[in-house]
C-alpha cells in the first residue's frame, strides 16, 4: 500500500507540473483541453478496470487533439496578428499619401493664395495649430513678391496683438492677486481684533483689570495694558509659546505689555 500511495502522489505531482506547463505554453483552448486530459489521465492511471492498451490509445488521442487544437489556435492568432499589421501598414500608407497630397497642394498655391489663407487663419484668438499653419503660409510667400510686404505687416500686427493681450492678462492677474491679498488682509485684521478681545475677556474673567487691543496701521501690534504690569509678568508671558504661535498665525508682528505710563515690554514676532 505504501508503494502504491507513493506512486499515486508522484503521479499527482507530475500531473500538476504538466498542467502548469500546458497553461504556460499552449494557446487558450488547447491549454484548457490539455489540463482536462491530464486530470482525466491522472484519475484513470490507477484504475484497474481499464486495460492498459485503452489507456495508451486514449492518451494518444488526447495528445493529438491537444496538438491539433494548439496548432489551429496558433495559426488563427498568427493570421489575426498579420491582419492587424497589414491594417496598420495600410493606415500609415494612407496617412503618408494624404500628407503628400496636402503638401503638393500647399506648394501649388500662389503667393496671393498663401496670403489669403494666412489672413483667414491668423488671429490672436486662433488655436495653436491654426497659427502655425498661417505662419507656414506666410513663410511660403516669395520675398520679392508684392504680397511679401503685406505678409510682414500681418505678422507684425499679430505679434503686437499677442503682446498686448499678454500685458492685459498680466495686469488682470496682478489685480486679482492684489484683490485677493486685500481680502485676506481684511480677514486677518478681523481675526487679530477678535483675538485681542478674547484675551481681554479671559483676563477680565480671571480678575485682571486689563485692556487688550490690536493697534498700529494694520492692527499688527497686540497691546495688553495693565496698571500693575511688571517685569515678572513679562517673564511669565515670554514662556507662553502657544500664545505667541497663535498671535503669529493671525498676523501679529509685535506683542507688548505696558502699565500705560513708563514701563513697556515687547516681543517682535517673525
Amino acid at each position: 500500500m505504501g508503494a502504491q500511495q507513493s506512486a499515486r502522489n508522484l503521479l499527482i505531482i507530475i500531473c500538476i507540473i504538466l498542467a502548469i506547463i500546458a497553461i504556460a505554453t499552449l494557446h487558450g483552448f488547447a491549454a484548457t483541453l490539455a489540463v482536462i486530459c491530464i486530470t482525466v489521465a491522472g484519475f484513470t492511471a490507477f484504475t484497474k478496470s481499464i486495460p492498459a492498451r485503452k489507456k495508451l490509445y486514449g492518451l494518444g488521442i488526447a495528445l493529438v487533439a491537444v496538438l491539433v487544437t494548439n496548432g489551429i489556435e496558433g495559426w488563427q492568432e498568427e493570421r489575426e496578428e498579420h491582419r492587424r499589421v497589414e491594417i496598420a501598414r495600410q493606415q500609415a500608407a494612407q496617412r503618408a499619401a494624404a500628407e503628400r497630397k496636402k503638401e503638393e497642394a500647399f506648394i501649388a498655391l500662389s503667393d496671393a493664395e498663401h496670403l489669403d489663407r494666412a489672413k483667414a487663419l491668423l488671429n490672436a484668438n486662433a488655436a495653436t495649430g491654426s497659427i502655425g499653419d498661417a505662419l507656414k503660409h506666410l513663410g511660403a510667400i516669395t520675398p520679392s513678391s508684392p504680397e511679401a510686404a503685406e505678409g510682414e505687416k500681418l505678422k507684425k500686427e499679430f505679434g503686437d496683438t499677442k503682446r498686448r493681450q499678454a500685458r492685459e492678462a498680466a495686469k488682470a492677474q496682478a489685480a486679482a492677486a492684489q484683490k485677493k491679498a486685500a481680502a485676506e488682509a481684511q480677514v486677518n485684521r478681523v481675526l487679530r481684533d477678535a483675538m485681542a478681545k478674547t484675551i481681554e475677556n479671559k483676563l477680565l474673567d480671571d480678575g485682571y483689570n486689563v485692556d487688550a487691543k490690536a493697534i498700529g496701521p494694520d492692527h499688527t501690534i497686540l497691546q495688553i495694558k495693565w496698571i500693575l504690569a511688571s517685569k515678572v509678568l513679562a517673564h511669565h508671558l515670554s514662556k507662553e509659546g502657544d500664545f505667541f504661535d497663535q498671535a503669529r498665525r493671525v498676523g501679529f508682528k509685535r506683542i507688548e505689555i505696558t502699565d500705560g505710563y513708563e514701563e513697556t515690554w515687547y516681543w517682535n514676532l517673525k
